[in-house]
Order: structure tokens, then sequence, then C-alpha cells
């Protein structure tokens, strides 16, 4: 398998303009195929485009969102009583990719296969404050939807 590699995104300043997707929207069902979201919609976590701007979720969780064009999401979460990150997606509309990061911003886990889903191992991590960077593998030209869940 060729190693993946982390695409570096610019600012869109059209990506302000657009309306949020509905934050009351029913998750993604693992068992059903992703609708494919329109190309220019944002989610309510937006934005989250850096470390810096990550959005601070509480484990156990499970977030919907959408991943467009020239973005990628950030989040952090305090590692307690958790043990696996799953992202959920439909790889035919984009390989997303997921890698987890320490307070001092080193890589210490990584989701990177070719196929749907990445599933990550959290029980070897020690305790403390973790970001989450969901990026996607190469650039796409559609807005993905994903879930994300820290249990």
């Amino acid at each position: 398998e060729a190693a993946h590699r982390r695409t570096a995104y610019c600012d869109n300043p059209e990506r302000g303009a657009t309306a949020p997707s509905d934050p009351v929207a029913p998750a993604p069902d693992a068992d059903d195929p992703l609708e494919p979201a329109p190309t220019t919609a944002d989610d309510v976590y937006e934005p989250n485009n850096t470390a810096q701007g990550a959005v601070e979720l509480t484990a156990p969780v499970s977030v919907s969102a959408v991943l467009c064009p020239d973005d990628e999401d950030w989040f952090s979460f305090e590692l307690v009583d958790v043990n696996a990150l799953q992202l959920i997606f439909a790889v035919s509309q984009g390989d997303i990719d997921v890698v987890i990061m320490d307070e001092q911003g080193e890589e210490v886990a990584s989701g990177q296969s070719a196929d749907d889903d990445e599933e990550i191992d959290l029980s070897q991590l020690s305790r403390g404050v973790y970001s989450v960077q969901v990026y996607h593998y190469e650039n796409t030209v559609e807005c993905q939807p994903y879930e994300l869940s820290i249990h």
C-alpha cells in the first residue's frame, strides 16, 4: 500500500459565504451508504481548520460532520475511560484519513487505509489531551459527510 500523504490546505474565502448544514440531521448509519453532500456545505463545527481552532469534545462522543474540498477538520479530547476512535465514511466519495497528536503536536496514532472507515486503538495511549486531524488523502471536488466517534 502506498504511503498516504497529508495535504496542506489554505483558507478559501468563499467558504465563509455558505450556510451551515442542519445540526439536527440524523447521523449516518454504518450499514447504509452515505448520501453525497453538496460541494459547498460546511458543518456546525467550522471553523475548525487548524490545531489551534480544534473543537473540544467530551468523550465518549459521536459527531456528524462534513469534510469539504481544501479543508481539514480538527477536534480535541481528553483521553479518560475511552479506548477507540472510529471514523465512518464512504471511500467512494473520497478517502479520508485521521491522525491523533499529543499535546506537543507529535503524531501518536493514525488511520490511513484506502478503505471505508478508519479505526484507532487508544488503549495504549496515556491519559491526556489529544488533537484529531481529519483530512482527505487526496483532494476531492465534493463535500463528504463522516461520523467521528470516540468511545
